[in-house]
């Protein structure tokens, strides 16, 4: 049986990934999340089959590392996703650098503990398109193309991906980056353009 880590468990995503692992495999679920910005105990509640016991929700604030107590608890892993993030394009304008320390810091801190753990088959990175820029007249990004942030949010996933593959390059962290966008559906917060709508 597999082991898996979700940050940002009770995100908007997060919480629909939950959902997903829980139907879909018989792996134990381990999900971290600071339950800070936007994810809820409230919004785990409305994911189907919750109080399984394969689930084990841990409140851990990732932007400092994960401390000794928790990393006894979290033994053999084999999948990490990190979806734990400040995702707020407005206020990381009206507040940039608590936005950069935040996701960065969530990244390092999940890379470091990546590092430690001796089975990982797969870091899963949530980012974002914004980092390559506007995709002006019918514009098709590659998965290589060069980063062209437009805001401190969509720099600081810039800079989490670039850290992330820094500890792929030099630490042979399994990585795998998904570049989300428009993402949207049940569960996510009324501050986005569509729940607004």
């Amino acid at each position: 049986m597999k082991n898996i880590i979700l940050t940002g468990v009770g995100g908007f995503i997060g919480s629909h990934c939950l959902e997903y692992f829980l139907d879909k495999t018989d792996w134990n679920i381990i999900g971290i999340d600071s339950f800070r910005h936007k994810g809820t105990y409230s919004r785990l509640n409305e994911v189907s089959n919750f109080s399984n016991d394969r689930v084990k929700i841990y409140h851990h604030d990732l932007s400092v590392p994960v401390d000794e107590q928790l990393q006894k608890r979290i033994d053999k892993v084999d999948y990490i996703i990190n979806m734990a993030s400040d995702s707020a394009v407005e206020r990381s304008t009206s507040d940039p650098v608590a936005c950069l320390r935040n996701n960065s810091d969530l990244a390092i801190n999940m890379l470091e503990l990546a590092r430690k753990l001796e089975h990982l088959e797969r870091f899963l990175y949530f980012s974002t398109d914004e980092v390559y820029g506007p995709a002006l007249d019918g514009k098709l990004f590659k998965e290589v193309d060069r980063h062209n942030p437009t805001n401190p949010y969509s720099a600081s996933k810039s800079a989490s991906e670039m850290i992330c593959r820094s500890y792929e390059n030099t630490f042979k962290i399994p990585l795998l980056v998904c570049n989300a966008m428009n993402v949207f559906g049940e569960r996510q917060h009324n501050e986005k353009f569509i729940p607004k709508c």
